[in-house]
Parts: structure tokens; sequence; C-alpha cells
């Protein structure tokens, strides 16, 4: 951003007496104009199109003011802008370049040239760089310094070569891999199923994946004699539970303890669960 100067004396200044009752209007334009090259860096140069562009309107405001001013009165013919540049040159505010542009009078004198204005700006973004740099500089030598005066970490222990040996992250024992169960094991106990539930609701089961899954499960888990066996127990029972759940293998593998216990085997206990028998032990006495 540059400043554009303006003399406080401006008001009083000789030149604006000498333009009677168009003062206002022309020191307006005057100081517009100033202002405007001040932020272009023109040195004072003002085209035409431009001062027409500040000016505003002043075919409504000077023919307004000058129908109230005795001895004035434009023709139609007359563009009120072409009376307010004529003043200012005639009282030598402004000089006619002759080529469409006008130069304000010793605007150089009181301003800033575009050359200079161009420097100043060129110093500046170089030392708000150098600022940049000097801080980051400064933020990182203080982190170096806090870091330098942190302790440092205590020393590892040295251990003797029988202790790093014992020490040594021993290797884990091969894991040992499920036996697969055979295709044929599995599609022996689909197939009692589908003739079980054929025979049972005269229709066809809807054998998904899922299904397989679980009977490859209970194979895995049981063998597949005793899945066999399990199964012709459930569409033999009588429980009304599982006689509304359908009779599929979900419900074989759910209800499975119940059908060994009707059966008169006993349940496999899972891992994780309460032992009956460590329950029934006594507990000690508690004494006070």
């Amino acid at each position: 951003m540059t400043w554009a100067a303006l003399d406080d004396k401006f008001h009083g200044h000789r030149k604006l007496a000498l333009l009677g009752p168009l003062r206002l209007p022309c020191a307006g334009l005057h100081a517009i104009a100033i202002s405007w090259c001040a932020d272009h860096l023109t040195d004072g140069i003002l085209p035409r199109a431009v001062a027409e562009f500040l000016a505003g309107n002043p075919k409504q405001t000077t023919s307004n003011l000058l129908s109230t001013l005795p001895g004035f009165c434009l023709g139609p013919a007359e563009d009120p802008i072409d009376l307010l540049i004529s003043e200012l040159i005639r009282v030598r505010l402004w000089e006619d370049n002759r080529d469409g542009t006008y130069t304000l009078h010793n605007y150089l004198k009181y301003n800033r040239s575009r050359r200079f204005a161009l420097q100043v700006r060129k110093k500046r973004a170089k030392a708000g760089r150098l600022g940049g740099l000097a801080t980051a500089k400064h933020f990182a030598k203080q982190v170096a310094t806090v870091v330098l005066s942190s302790p440092s970490p205590s020393p590892s222990p040295s251990y003797s070569k029988e202790e790093t040996t014992l020490r040594a992250p021993q290797p884990h024992a091969p894991r040992t891999r499920k036996t697969a169960v055979p295709e044929a094991a599995v599609r022996t106990v689909l197939d009692a199923y589908h003739a079980a539930f054929l025979t049972a609701t005269g229709e066809k089961p809807n054998i998904t994946g899922q299904d397989a899954a679980t009977a490859k499960r209970l194979i895995t888990r049981h063998g597949a004699e005793k899945v066999l066996a399990l199964l012709a127990a459930m569409y033999a029972s009588g429980d009304p539970f599982i006689a509304q759940s359908g009779r599929t293998l979900g419900v074989l593998s759910s209800q499975w303890n119940k059908l060994v216990t009707a059966n008169g085997q006993s349940p496999v206990k899972r891992p994780g669960r309460v032992n009956d028998a460590w329950r029934d032990q006594p507990r000690g006495e508690v004494k006070l």
C-alpha cells in the first residue's frame, strides 16, 4: 500500500481561489485523481477515461451547480467534464499532454515515483523473508537447546553370555494343523439331512453353504458317526422347540447337548465353562 500526499495548506491555495464557483467540484476531482495515481503508480499521469470515471456523473451535478451561479450557462453540446478539466488546466493544477492524458502538476514533488515505490516494496518483501528465516532459526535453536539439556536415557544393562542366551527369544513350537474333514463325510451328512427333511415334511430342503459349514464343524468336533446318530435322534425327538424350529442343521448344532442328554449320554464340556464337579466341591469355612 502506498500513500498519497496532499498539502495541509491545499484548502487555502491561491489556485483554488482562481476557480471561483467551481472550486468544490474541481478540488474534489483533483484530490481523487491524486489518490488514483498513487494507487496505480502512474507518476501523476491521468488518462481522460479515468478522469471521466472519477468525476462520476458531472452532467447532472455540475449542471445543477452552475444553474445556481450567475453568468454560467452550459449549452446543449457542452460537456461538464470538459469544463472541469479546462478549469484545472487553466489554473495549472493539471497539464494537458495532448495525447488523451493529463499530468498532475508537481505530483512527483510531493509523492513517490513508481520506481521508488517498487524498490520499497522489494526491500520490504526481502526483509520479510529474512525475518521469517531468522524466526525459524531462533525457534530451531530453542528446540535444540531443550533437547540437548534434557537428561539422556539410562544405559541398557549389560548381561553375561549365559544371561543373554537365557533372555534370547525361544522359537515357538510349530502349530499343529487341524485334520481336514473329508468332503465325502460332509456329503454323507448333507445327504442324510436331505433324506430326513424330505421324509418329515415332504419337501426338499434348501441346503446352503452355511449348512455345509455347520456340518463340517460338527464332524470336526464330534465325528461323522455321532453327527448322523444325533441327526436321526433330532428328527425322532418330540421336543416342541426342536419341532417348531424346523429341524435344520443349525438347530442340531444349537440343541446338541439337549439331544445328547436325551439319548442318555453326557454332554460335551466346552473350554471356559464352569465344571459342575468343581462347583459341587465343598468350600472351606471362613473362621473369624
